[in-house]
């Protein structure tokens, strides 16, 4: 009866510590819920994901070619914008935290490229771009 008992206890404490092991592999950043002013949650954070990552966006979320996309990263594929437009429109109304995700056309329509605009350590707007392949999400570049 003890024996099974420790047995149990065991078993439970390695699940336990499993879990609380997997549990971290996700954690990317401090995140702060805030209102984006069109009525939905936004989730920023100061470091969203993996410098050379895979980018997880799904692809029937990307913009078509020659277009841009305003994502917000933490924030479920459901719950985006649908909308795309004009890449120099939306330029200009990416917030904190958020992503601009353009999809070039012609020869380098095979990339997406995702403009980071995070809060650099001055409390200034720091700007990123990363280059992605289109269809498998994997990492390029970066500049």
């Amino acid at each position: 009866m003890m024996n099974t008992c420790i047995k149990r206890l065991t078993m439970v404490a390695m699940v336990v510590a499993c879990a609380f092991f997997l549990s971290g592999c996700k954690i990317t950043g401090f995140n702060l819920n805030y209102n984006s002013g069109d009525g939905h949650k936004r989730v920023p954070a100061k470091r969203t994901y993996a410098k050379r990552g895979p980018l997880n966006i799904p692809p029937g979320h990307l913009p078509p070619p020659g277009k841009c996309k305003i994502w917000y990263p933490n924030t479920p594929p459901g719950h985006q914008s649908k909308k795309h437009g004009d890449c120099r429109t939306l330029q200009r109304r990416v917030p904190q935290g958020a992503w601009l995700i353009s999809h070039p056309s012609g020869k380098r329509s095979n990339t997406v490229e995702v403009s980071v605009y995070e809060e650099g350590r001055s409390g200034s707007l720091s700007l990123t771009i990363r280059t992605y392949n289109f269809e498998t999400g994997l990492f390029i570049s970066e500049r």
